[in-house]
């Protein structure tokens, strides 16, 4: 996103808006010729109708397609620190699921584990075990913010924006 201007036909909430229903309206279209050609041009069934919920869903699920994310462990003391608030550990772990079921949401398929398919590392914290890993391969290690901005945009955000250190 573009900082520190008005409104533009690239930058801002409104065009990202705009990008999303264009996207979501090309993938009814495509949904409807498709059951369109499922119905006998004989039929007297009506005109077969799209969900544009199931349509929505299924852009969701585009934005950090490919991803494979490991999250640090580290993630949950950071959080309780940076909500300004103390939080108990069942709140930290609940906040912790959140932030994995919206990664899932998006698309992105999450991880326990280091492996050889991870894409990402998200941690708050930058001294982890599992950032150490992923910095060693190269491997872009983001704040939790990274995964927020990707959901409020409706595409994956720029990495660098959100790299830990």
């Amino acid at each position: 996103m573009c900082r520190g201007r008005d409104e533009s036909a690239s930058c801002g909430t409104l065009p990202i808006v705009l990008q999303l229903l264009v996207r979501i309206w090309h993938r009814a279209q495509t949904c409807l010729s498709m059951k369109m050609d499922m119905v006998p041009s004989s039929s007297p069934v009506p005109e077969p109708m799209v969900d544009l919920r199931y349509c929505l869903a299924e852009e969701k699920k585009q934005v950090l397609l490919g991803c494979k994310i490991v999250f640090s462990g580290a993630l949950q003391e950071r959080r309780q620190k940076w909500q300004g608030r103390d939080m108990d550990k069942r709140a930290a772990v609940e906040a912790r699921k959140q932030l994995w079921a919206l990664a899932v949401a998006l698309g992105a398929e999450c991880c326990t584990e280091t492996n050889d398919a991870i894409t990402h590392v998200v941690s708050s914290e930058k001294r982890s075990a599992k950032v150490k890993w992923g910095i060693d391969k190269n491997i872009p290690c983001v704040t939790p913010a990274w995964i927020h901005a990707s959901a409020t945009q409706w595409v994956r955000a720029n990495e660098e924006r959100y790299l830990l250190g």
